[in-house]
């Protein structure tokens, strides 16, 4: 029986430690800073309460039309919010990192693994510097990193 349960975690090590699709880090929309809490009220009262529900909700122009129905949120400011949350797919973003990519100029994680490391590194600072949005920014080393995952990242918003 001890054998098997080594197995068992050595195998779960192992799948862990393959290279595959970034995983998403879930947040729970109060914990958002770019969800409103007036929005996040009305998505919960749609069952949306977290990183994920969202990304599931507004996936296609057709399921954001319903829920902007539902909700009274415009399509447009449910795009905007797919692809904060498709950000968030890349192990090491979070919502301020989210913020700061995006006032860079890389709106979703698409866009965000055709980028250079060293050219998004620039822009990041810029952005930075003209909005403070985060004390610290992250190294060229890190933006090359999730540059590489958000190749991996399933398209998972469609815009059209």
């Amino acid at each position: 029986m001890r054998r098997v349960t080594i197995i068992a975690a050595l195998l779960v090590a192992a799948v862990l430690l393959l290279p595959g699709a970034a995983v998403a880090s879930h947040y729970l929309l109060e914990d958002l800073d770019f969800v409103s809490a007036e929005e996040r009220v009305l998505f919960e009262k749609e069952g949306v309460r977290a990183s994920e529900d969202l990304l599931e909700q507004v996936s296609t122009p057709s399921q954001r039309a319903a829920l902007a129905k539902k909700t009274g949120v415009t399509r447009e400011r449910l795009r905007v919010l797919g692809d904060q949350v498709d950000l968030l797919q890349i192990r090491g973003i979070g919502p301020s990192m989210v913020r700061l990519i995006q006032a860079a100029g890389v709106q979703h994680a698409q866009a965000l693994s055709q980028q250079s490391a060293e050219t998004l590194h620039a822009a990041v600072l810029e952005a930075n510097a003209r909005e403070a949005i985060s004390s610290k920014t992250p190294a060229v080393e890190m933006l090359a990193n999730w540059i590489r995952q958000a190749a991996r990242v399933p398209v998972r918003i469609r815009r059209r």
